[in-house]
């Protein structure tokens, strides 16, 4: 569940405000789950707000295999596909206009890339509002020299200090405790 409050918190920033800018940096999923995650999001939205009955029926399966679900079971999954494209091409236009971005584990799993990544958008967008979102925080592979414990502190301060603090960003963390 920590994914998708996360992935609804995105959204949320996203479509009700028009000046922030929203980096989600997963540590647990690849980009291509998160985006899938949102794409269902965004499309269940849509058939509520239009009225269709396939809105309470929307999983990631059928939005990773939208033809299988249309064609095995079509009266359940009724404009299955048009919902789908229309989830895609929310999640393109927040990513094309420069107000989201999405990374994984390829692109870097320390707070030192995220960093790197606040700074070039805070560059490009110097009046916008920047919201980092960081799933599974205790994954992250900064200060692996140290004991649990003690990396979590420092990671827990390099966060607070660096990035929210130094460029004024909201940050929302996930964490298991174990």
């Amino acid at each position: 569940g920590k994914t998708a409050l996360q992935s609804q918190l995105a959204l949320e920033l996203l479509e009700n405000n028009e000046d922030t800018v929203v980096i989600i940096q997963t540590i647990d999923d690849t980009r291509a789950q998160f985006n899938r995650r949102l794409v269902v999001q965004l499309a269940r939205d849509f058939a509520e707000k239009i009225g269709m009955d396939i809105a309470k029926d929307i999983t990631l399966n059928k939005i990773a295999n939208p033809l299988f679900w249309q064609n095995t079971y079509p009266k359940e999954n009724v404009g299955l596909v048009e919902v789908r494209e229309h989830g895609y091409e929310r999640l393109i236009s927040f990513i094309k206009n420069g107000r989201l971005y999405i990374k994984d584990t390829t692109h870097g799993a320390t707070l030192v890339f995220l960093e790197r990544l606040v700074t070039k958008v805070k560059k490009d967008n110097p009046n916008a509002k920047v919201v980092v979102i960081l799933d599974n925080f205790h994954k992250t592979q900064d200060f692996s020299n140290l004991d649990e414990r003690s990396a979590v502190k420092r990671k827990s301060q390099f966060l607070k200090t660096n990035i929210a603090q130094g460029y004024g960003c909201t940050v929302f963390s996930t964490f298991e405790y174990k």
